[in-house]
């Protein structure tokens, strides 16, 4: 979806400032969840936030809690092929093809 607002916007707008996001804010540890529990794998553990080792960058970026809007991509006409998190990993699933890439996870495979 990101390289089809791209391309959308490219077509057929004159400008602007567009946030590509999807129908589904969620945090973080609710989207790894979702993807372990479609890999039929435990979670990795949540590490609390005032403890967990981060660069400046990160704490930043995880320490603020904003919501963005995808109004305006869409009122540009972009309809998104995966309106939300779930169904984006539901097809990758499906497909497979996501599977034979490189793990660059610390965590262990089982």
């Amino acid at each position: 979806d990101i390289a089809g607002a791209l391309w959308h916007l490219l077509k057929h707008t004159s400008g602007g400032i567009f946030n590509v996001t999807d129908d589904l804010p969620a945090p973080p540890q609710d989207v790894v969840t979702y993807a372990a529990g479609l890999m039929g794998v435990t979670p990795p553990p949540e590490i609390p936030f005032e403890t967990a080792q981060l660069s400046p960058m990160a704490r930043s970026f995880y320490g603020e809690n904003k919501r963005v809007a995808n109004t305006a991509i869409k009122a540009a006409g972009y309809r998104f092929r995966f309106p939300d998190y779930r169904r984006a990993f539901d097809h990758m699933w499906v497909l497979g093809n996501w599977r034979d890439g490189e793990a660059r996870s610390p965590m262990k495979r089982s």
